[in-house]
């Protein structure tokens, strides 16, 4: 996987998000990817992290962008760092967060690659 690979699947990212589409979001990822979002316990599985996305997005997270800071490969495995800003609705308000992430990609059997471990945080303090 290259930079403008990741990048692009970044990009991915962020129309799935911004689409509404938990489905397309979920589709990123390898079957047994794992989930690390902040406050949270660490979400298994495809059908576990598609079903978090699409309780997010009902709950007001979109407006997402993000892009990439660095990129490294390592044969069949590839590691993206980058920031973001999104959306979201708390206690019934408008809220705005902006943070980092690590998406680790993992090349599939038929040469594709995905996100299998994707971490973020904000930092912004609570």
């Amino acid at each position: 996987m290259s930079r403008e690979g990741i990048d692009q699947n970044i990009a991915q990212v962020v129309v799935a998000v911004n689409s509404k589409d938990a489905e397309a979001l979920g589709a990123l990822y390898t079957d047994d990817a794992r989930l690390l979002p902040p406050n949270h316990e660490m979400i298994n599985g495809k059908k576990a992290i598609v079903e978090f996305w699409r309780q997010s997005i009902d709950a007001g997270f979109g407006n997402l962008s993000a892009g990439t800071l660095h990129a490294e490969m390592y044969g069949d495995v590839a590691c993206g760092i980058g920031s973001y800003r999104f959306e979201y609705q708390a206690q019934g308000q408008a809220k705005v967060d902006v943070g980092k992430y690590t998406v680790i990609y993992k090349r599939q059997e038929n040469g594709s690659w995905k996100m299998h471990v994707d971490m973020f945080n904000s930092d912004l303090s609570l």
